[in-house]
């Protein structure tokens, strides 16, 4: 596990092929690569935003300005040419063709995915992952795990179906048979959400120190062996 500078916030994380794990600050616009060396402790380095980190030297580029976005959080790949990505404020899901740039609202429901106008936290759907033929969201001010078929051509066609509610969900990552490790930043918590909806706890509590820096974000570290949040 990394250790950051006091008041770093970490958002979102994924696993290059070597190990490595990409992760963004939330307090300032900076991704972070944090590289394992050894038994000491890992090193984070400051990247470039936008790069392509598949030449040695990285390549930015902007793939599309969604003016109309107001806090972009979940973000996954559903093809080799279409990105989907949570607007927590708005509680709508872009599609965005990454060849083109052009973009889209490809799902919207105020039910699961609205922060209510109230809310003193105005997150509504929030992580955001693709398995199989569904695509998953976490809602955190809805309190809810849902999931909803995407077809090939990017559209939803059938309706959404609450898989499991009742905490506040934040970030989560889904294993080969359907089960989500779901991280609850208001509760210090990581849950185990099996296919048929059932809820384990896995680590921390909302009194609890061992996850007290508000997980916001899961990855995979050593296959699914190993979890780890952040």
């Amino acid at each position: 596990m990394a250790r950051t500078a006091p008041g770093w916030r970490l958002l979102q994380s994924a696993v290059r092929k070597n190990g490595m794990v990409l992760t963004t600050r939330l307090d300032v616009p900076q991704p972070l690569e944090v590289t394992p060396s050894g038994h000491a402790m890992p090193r984070l380095s400051t990247l470039s935003p936008a790069v392509d980190l598949a030449s040695s030297e990285p390549n930015v580029s902007v793939i599309a300005k969604v003016v109309e976005a107001d806090f972009f959080n979940g973000l996954a790949l559903l093809d080799r040419d279409t990105l989907l990505s949570t607007d927590s404020a708005w509680g709508v899901v872009y599609r965005v063709k990454i060849s083109t740039g052009n973009y889209s609202v490809v799902l919207s429901d105020p039910v699961t995915m609205l922060s209510p106008k109230d809310s003193p936290k105005p997150v509504g759907v929030n992580g955001l992952k693709v398995h199989g033929k569904y695509v998953y969201y976490s809602s955190t001010t809805e309190m809810v795990l849902a999931r909803v078929p995407f077809n090939k051509d990017a559209q939803p066609p059938g309706p959404i179906e609450i898989v499991t509610g009742g905490f506040t969900p934040d970030d989560l990552l889904l294993t080969k048979n359907g089960t989500a490790y779901v991280t609850t930043s208001a509760e210090n918590g990581l849950l185990k959400v099996e296919p048929s909806g059932r809820v384990t706890a896995v680590a921390g509590a909302l009194f609890s120190t061992t996850l007290a820096a508000i997980p916001t974000t899961i990855t995979h570290v050593i296959q699914e062996q190993s979890l780890s949040s952040g």
